[in-house]
């Protein structure tokens, strides 16, 4: 005992200030319960308690000093490296510390496995036979040249400083052991990473295309089926704002092959939101990805001039239609080898380009959350009654084939049907966009956020609407001043920011939408009756009648031929527009859909009849104009029948003798009785054409 104190003591005065001073601490703490044998765990709480120092710490440090005595109290940071270095060297050259790097990189798991591997090859004086199929002939005899070298053995037989604790200390970094074990994707998460934010931009300077599996079931009932719904929809990374989205039931078709989104409906999804949304004349960048939600196209950049972007495909139709506004950004692909003897990984996009974006998805995932069928996070977190409940509604899907339209809709089933998820998802999604209470990055700084004014209790508006008349805002500043009105600065929320900034947006024209859409998905239909009549499942169940009229981007109308059949395009993320072109691909228009409305509501019916009462009449114009004479004769014809119905002058001769007697006599010629009876000799005097005109008997 008195032989560890000299030791202690000669170890003391090697020991900066700062690190005598802390062995002290814990030494005034701990000594007394070195010798305890019983309520060591209870004693240690109540000095936990007392300190406010965590009770692991206390505890740890409490059995290294019962284990190797009071020196083990010693910060060996605060002691300093210098210190320790020659108070136990450890033996390891440069060449045995890449040693160690090498083994630890060649085990997938653990580092000290690793390490227990080298001191077994150490002993054979050869790497071991995995060793040596990695590395190769000239690899395995530098290894083995290594392990042969002449090292100062310790008392365990072994190289001093080889203790497999000490050999860990001396593995790679987290990035290179990653980098070595799993990939460079993998360790990106290890090394400095690029920040980027959404302060200086502004509303759809940034369209991300990406797609998600919800976490629950719905029933397709359409096809009598149940699956995840996929999602495909556009972002705005501004306002964070989820501006276009479509689902598709994950089912199965006939031959079971199941039925995915595919990258024909990122282009329906990129179509609609720049038909529909438009695009900033500040400029718009579409982030797309390389996998589903990939847009077809390509930019890169010149080898011969840097400067110069060479765009294929659909980037350069989008840059063509915008003026050079609309642009397209990939994320670099991820799974390049981190040494020359690695395989490539896979080739995928980097998620991270879309940070905004993933973390949008996570929010939708909780506000969905209380929809029944869910599936849980993972397979962890699977509510155990979903197989169960599946079954069930599987049963239910399979009884509906043998029951009348009516019967099967009285069914109630366990999980949602496709049009009541749609009705719900509506309504969530416009939750989130009117939420305020968010932590969305760089919030403040961009100026989202409104000063609002207390006018009841309980009741905010925003300051500026307050003070819109002089009057008020006099009235609201005394208010203020003498704190008999309250104010407070509020969030924004996503639809707030994204609807302050969409009345600068511009949308492209219909002949832009068939660009991105592509001639594969046109369709050639023919109009019959007026009207396009088809139906369409990717669209929608039931019938699709649009309007034989077509409207330009000029305003301009052009009615198309009944009878002939034309190339259309309908987007099912924007179902009440018909694109139509010729044959030739020659861009005529948009027709609009007729809609099928409720029997039941009246004003509903009023206006749809008010509509179809309206196209007749544009159908009636040339019809119209083309018989103009045949319809003045028509005219014509019925008031001459009039008048001889009733004696009225008709023919030259009996308007003459009736213009003759009202010069005699001032009558009317309708007071004329019997005209053929006036004769020369009671003053009857033939009168000429000019006053035949004048009185309008001609």
């Amino acid at each position: 005992m008195n032989q560890q104190l000299q030791v202690l003591h000669l170890e003391l005065n090697g020991l900066p200030t700062a690190a005598k001073a802390d062995f002290e601490f814990w030494r005034e703490l701990l000594e007394p319960l070195i010798p305890m044998q019983r309520g060591i765990s209870a004693r240690v709480q109540e000095l936990a308690d007392a300190t406010g120092l965590p009770f692991k710490t206390l505890r740890n440090k409490l059995y290294l000093a019962r284990q190797s005595g009071l020196i083990a109290l010693i910060d060996k940071r605060l002691a300093g490296p210098r210190y320790w270095n020659t108070r136990q060297p450890t033996g390891l050259t440069i060449d045995d510390k890449e040693l160690v790097k090498l083994y630890a990189g060649l085990n997938q798991r653990s580092s000290r496995s690793a390490m227990k591997q080298l001191r077994m090859d150490w002993v054979r004086k050869r790497p071991c036979a995995e060793i040596v199929k990695r590395e190769g002939a000239r690899g395995s005899e530098r290894i083995t040249a290594l392990l042969r070298r002449e090292r100062r053995l310790s008392e365990s037989g072994y190289p001093v400083g080889w203790h497999v604790d000490n050999l860990a200390r001396h593995t790679p970094t987290k990035f290179q052991l990653k980098a070595v074990r799993i990939g460079r994707s993998a360790a990106a998460s290890e090394r400095q990473l690029v920040y980027t934010g959404r302060k200086g931009l502004h509303v759809a300077s940034h369209y991300m295309l990406d797609d998600m599996w919800h976490d629950f079931f719905v029933n397709s009932l359409g096809e009598k089926q149940a699956g995840r719904p996929l999602e495909l929809f556009s972002h705005d990374l501004f306002s964070a704002r989820k501006v276009r989205w479509g689902v598709r039931i994950r089912t199965r078709d006939v031959t079971g092959k199941y039925n995915q989104l595919g990258e024909r409906m990122t282009r329906m999804i990129l179509a609609a939101t720049l038909y529909l949304d438009g695009y900033s004349r500040r400029g718009t960048v579409i982030v797309a990805e390389h996998g589903t939600a990939a847009v077809r196209g390509s930019t890169r950049k010149d080898k011969a001039d840097k400067a110069v972007m060479i765009r294929e495909g659909l980037d350069q139709k989008l840059y063509d239609m915008s003026g050079g506004l609309i642009t397209v950004d990939r994320s670099g692909f991820e799974g390049a080898t981190a040494h020359a003897g690695q395989y490539p990984g896979l080739p995928r996009g980097n998620f991270r380009m879309k940070a905004s974006l993933e973390s949008s998805n996570n929010l939708t995932h909780n506000v969905f959350a209380a929809l029944p069928g869910q599936t849980g996070k993972d397979v962890t977190h699977r509510p155990e009654e979903l197989d169960a409940m599946l079954n069930n509604n599987r049963d239910l899907l399979l009884a509906s084939r043998y029951l009348s339209a009516e019967r099967a809709a009285m069914l109630d089933y366990p999980i949602l049907s496709d049009l009541e998820f749609h009705t719900i998802a509506h309504e969530l999604y416009g939750n989130i966009d009117a939420d305020c209470d968010h932590e969305l990055d760089q919030w403040e700084e961009c100026g989202h956020v409104v000063n609002e004014l207390e006018i009841a209790p309980g009741r905010w508006v925003p300051r500026e609407e307050l003070l819109r008349s002089p009057e008020a805002a006099a009235l609201a500043r005394t208010m203020i001043e003498s704190g008999q009105m309250k104010t407070r600065p509020r969030k924004m929320s996503r639809g707030e920011v994204w609807r302050a900034g969409a009345g600068e947006l511009v949308k492209i024209t219909g002949e832009g939408v068939c660009a991105i859409l592509g001639d594969d998905l046109a369709l050639a239909r023919r109009v019959t009756k007026n009207r396009f009549e088809f139906c369409d499942l990717e669209v929608g169940s039931g019938i699709h009648r649009f309007d034989s009229l077509a409207f330009n981007s000029y305003g301009e109308s052009l009615q198309l031929r009944d009878g002939e059949t034309y190339e259309t395009f309908v987007n099912p993320f924007a179902p009440d527009t018909l694109f139509v072109r010729r044959a030739n691909g020659a861009y005529i228009g948009e027709c609009r859909r007729i809609h099928t409305v409720c029997r039941g509501d009246a004003e509903a019916v009023q206006r749809a009849q008010g509509e179809a009462a309206k196209r007749e009449k544009e159908l009636l114009i040339p019809v119209r104009d083309r018989h103009l004479a045949e319809g003045r004769e028509k005219t014509r014809r019925h008031n001459h029948n009039a008048d001889v119905l009733a004696g009225r002058p008709v023919t030259f001769a009996e308007r003459g003798r009736a213009l003759a007697l009202r010069k005699m006599d001032g009558s009317s010629v309708g007071e004329l009785a019997e005209p053929n009876e006036v004769s020369a000799a009671d003053g009857f005097e033939e009168p000429s054409e000019a006053e035949f005109s004048a009185e309008g008997l001609l």
